[in-house]
């Protein structure tokens, strides 16, 4: 099912985003490749265990079939969009940017408030994705999270605590670190381009309306 739909994705695009696609490679050919995979033991980021190596591979390690799933569904329509309005150069320094500083706030964020525990996944980086993306939208614009009603330019916020009340295993704090690194990626003074009025006017300009049983699980306890 999930070739089958990365594959659609790919025919239907005239352009095909090479940092995306190639991402998405790497993401399940970690998963399904028995040579790549390692346990999730050695690969989990916490604030007592990371490094270079973890911070990078727990990243592009997922907890199981679901995870990857969900992981690689919203990172579709996710980069895409994001690679043809920033370019694949900018995009990628961007996909960077959001591993390793939300890696590092939620190492930090771990450390001084509670223990997080041990977390996988890209959501970190989708979230990032998501703050960007929702930038886009003006002060009036709505968003249905559950069927509550929130100012779509912030809807992330509920998204981030209805997906940790939904599936206990995922990871609230790591997918706020993906939040927070996405904001930090918007004060950059190169990155105005960004800002919500960049984006206005772009005819596959997203609307989001975040439907139930969509969260994705990010953590996994050791």
């Amino acid at each position: 099912m999930l070739g089958a739909k990365i594959y659609q994705e790919y025919e239907s695009l005239e352009i095909k985003p090479p940092v995306t696609f190639g991402l998405i490679g790497i993401l399940v050919g970690l998963h399904i490749a028995p040579a790549f995979r390692s346990s999730l033991n050695e690969v989990c980021l916490s604030a007592r265990a990371y490094d270079l190596q973890r911070v990078v591979m727990s990243a592009l390690t997922h907890a199981d079939d679901v995870h990857l799933y969900y992981n690689v569904g919203s990172f579709l329509v996710k980069g895409v969009l994001l690679e043809q309005r920033m370019g694949s150069e900018t995009f990628f320094a961007f996909v960077a940017f959001s591993v390793f500083s939300s890696a590092a706030i939620y190492v930090a964020l771990s450390s001084l408030l509670y223990d997080a525990g041990c977390a996988v996944g890209f959501s970190a980086a989708l979230f990032a994705m998501k703050v960007v993306l929702n930038r886009d939208h003006g002060p009036e614009d709505r968003a249905s999270v559950w069927g509550i009603s929130v100012a779509a330019r912030h809807a992330h916020w509920l998204e981030i605590v209805v997906a940790s009340y939904v599936n206990p295993r995922s990871s609230l704090l790591g997918h706020a670190a993906g939040a927070l690194a996405g904001l930090l990626w918007l004060s950059l003074p190169d990155m105005k381009k960004a800002a919500p009025g960049a984006f206005r006017g772009a005819t596959t300009t997203p609307r989001y309306a975040y439907a139930r049983g969509t969260a994705p699980s990010e953590r996994v306890f050791i």
